[in-house]
């Protein structure tokens, strides 16, 4: 960007006119005698300052070589305003934070993986029924921090909790997502396993209780627990649904549905649903694996 520079061009801007009446351009019809609108010093060089002025107060040189230095002071001067977000990242495996150029404080949400739920065993009894539970979802918590205090240190990301053995055991719980020293989501509790139960019958446990999450925060959560299993008889029931996590839905499955096959959890963090097996179905099944912890960082100049 430059200022006109041809050989009729005046060192000094001239004083704007103050009168005319503000209006819109015309090219004007020759039928009618309506002249074209003619382009003034005032106008001109009203446009040109207007141009000019943004790339100046960004601290740039003009250059009549580069045409993108409108562009980058306006990038510049939002990311000079204090509480002006500038970036979104989202942060799905563990690696160092890098603050984005300008990044003065950042506001982020954290959350651990959430557990598997439970693997239920065959069964060969059209009166009874195994049903697992889901597992939890990972904890939630939000900070506010300097950018400074976090930049470089390492994200660690929650792993998914496994879905228990088709031959009746206990989902895994999630990993715990970390932030350097300074903040904790716990992953969610795997579910329990199933075992031959008499229909009809309903439950609901979990393999081990969630720790709260640590650290400065805004606000923090445990997850939300999976449901409830039921059956009216051995052949018919509702399977435990994972427990669902700030960022999405658990993970669903029917009965006589695998955990390899089905029930993933619907969002990051999210339980694992519970294996549900009829009493017809002579294979046990898995239950499903826990959806992996997940970073948003929210960042500000």
């Amino acid at each position: 960007m430059q200022r006109i520079s041809t050989s009729t061009a005046l060192s000094a801007r001239p004083v704007p006119k103050t009168s005319g009446t503000p209006g819109y351009f015309t090219d004007g019809n020759a039928a009618t005698g309506l002249p074209g609108t003619v382009l003034d010093q005032d106008w001109a060089n009203g446009i040109q300052e207007t141009l000019v002025n943004p790339i100046l107060a960004s601290g740039q040189t003009l250059d009549p070589a580069n045409d993108a230095q409108l562009t980058s002071a306006i990038k510049s001067l939002a990311q000079a305003t204090p509480g002006h977000l500038i970036n979104v990242q989202v942060i799905s495996s563990s690696q160092a934070y890098v603050p984005t150029p300008g990044t003065n404080y950042v506001i982020g949400d954290m959350l651990g993986g959430g557990g598997g739920g439970g693997g239920s065993p065959g069964i060969n009894d059209n009166t009874k029924f195994a049903a697992a539970t889901g597992g939890q979802a990972g904890a939630w918590l939000r900070f506010r921090i300097s950018a400074t205090l976090i930049a470089g240190l390492y994200i660690t990301i929650g792993s998914p909790g496994l879905g228990g053995a088709a031959s009746g055991a206990n989902g895994t719980p999630g990993g715990d997502t970390s932030f350097g020293s300074f903040y904790r989501a716990p992953g969610g509790p795997g579910g329990t396993a199933g075992s031959a139960i008499a229909a009809p019958a309903s439950g609901l446990s979990l393999s081990s209780v969630q720790p709260s999450p640590s650290g400065n925060t805004l606000l923090a959560a445990l997850g939300d627990g999976p449901t409830a299993w039921s059956a009216e008889s051995g052949l018919s029931g509702v399977a435990s649904r994972g427990g669902a996590s700030h960022f999405g839905p658990g993970g669903f499955m029917g009965p006589g549905q695998s955990g390899a096959a089905y029930g993933a959890a619907g969002g990051p963090g999210g339980g694992g649903a519970g294996a549900f097996v009829p009493g017809n179905y002579t294979s046990g099944l898995p239950g499903a694996p826990g959806g992996a912890g997940y970073v948003v960082l929210y960042e500000y100049s």
